[in-house]
């Protein structure tokens, strides 16, 4: 069904799902450089249903009612594009490919894709703003980095916390963790004076617990603990720097609601480089389907004690 030599539109296709984890048709449809994507919708989707039926991709989501079908790539979708792109592509997520997901972990994995979609559509539209996937960020990462089984792993840092109720109050719990980012990813800026940078961890806060009795169960608290330690510059560089050569990383947590992400902020103390926003359609839930729109991109960003941050403006915030 692919030409041996076609690596327009198809591959384009094959890369933006594989990249994604998996995709709407409308997301697809969005993330398509113009160039190859023509201009006919319908023919579009018609060219997506008949990748489906030959197993370069399949739908998944269609199994529970009113949920909107996405699409992922299959075994056969990869074999295709490695052959035609003779290098191996990574996911933005951490979700591994091909793996069947049970609901919760669907509707977690769907709430990043959409986020993701929405920031690389508003980036697609700005001229002077260029997104930087992860397999571009592991390509220049260090050697010892890049070859590990899983670079998406930060190193183990130590967080500590003190108990102010329950039975643990006034005593401080302390713990070794890593911190495995929904997602990561990377701006660069065209401006008069050169190019410039910027990075992004992703954790899409939906469900789980804000807080907890302790540091041994997971919660929101417990990851901005562990990002704090991450991007201490305390008596040497931040472990990010190490682990990925990068200059500089801020965190985004999209949250489902206003009130979920003002929490957050609460919980998490005053921070620069802890982006706070929720999900840009009324009564967002992991079931439905946002339309696809730039709104994590353009939209301001909250944090707690600084003012609102543009991630579409390369000014310091």
């Amino acid at each position: 069904m692919i030409g041996k030599n076609d690596k327009g539109r198809d591959i384009a296709i094959l890369k933006i799902v594989k990249r994604r984890r998996f995709a709407s048709t409308q997301q697809i449809w969005d993330l398509l450089p113009t160039d190859v994507r023509g201009t006919d919708y319908n023919t579009f989707q018609d060219r997506l249903l008949k990748f489906a039926r030959f197993h370069y991709i399949r739908r998944v989501g269609k199994m529970w009612p009113g949920v909107m079908a996405k699409y992922e790539i299959t075994d056969k979708g990869n074999a295709c594009l490695e052959e035609r792109a003779e290098k191996e592509f990574y996911s933005d997520t951490v979700t591994p490919t091909n793996k069947r997901l049970p609901r919760k972990e669907f509707a977690h994995t769907k709430m990043i894709v959409d986020v993701l979609a929405s920031i690389e559509k508003g980036v697609n539209a700005d001229p002077n703003v260029k997104f930087i996937s992860w397999e571009e960020i592991l390509q220049r990462a260090p050697e010892k980095t890049r070859t590990l089984d899983n670079p998406h792993l930060f190193p183990k840092v130590h967080i500590s916390l003190q108990h102010t109720t329950g039975k643990m109050k006034g005593k401080t719990e302390h713990m070794d963790i890593s911190l495995l980012p929904d997602a990561f990813f990377g701006l660069e800026y065209q401006t008069p004076e050169g190019k410039q940078y910027r990075f992004f961890a992703l954790e899409t806060e939906h469900k789980d617990n804000l807080t907890r009795s302790t540091l041994k169960k997971n919660s929101f608290l417990r990851k901005a603990l562990a990002y704090r330690a991450l991007m201490s510059r305390r008596n040497s560089e931040p472990k990010y720097r190490l682990h990925l050569g990068i200059p500089n990383m801020y965190v985004i947590f999209a949250a489902p609601t206003l009130g979920r992400a003002k929490r957050m902020q609460e919980i998490a103390g005053e921070s620069a480089y802890f982006l706070y926003a929720a999900m840009p359609v009324e009564n967002y839930d992991y079931l439905t389907e946002p339309p696809s729109m730039p709104d994590f991109y353009n939209d301001p960003y909250q944090r707690s004690g600084k003012p609102s941050f543009f991630i579409n403006k390369p000014d310091k915030q």
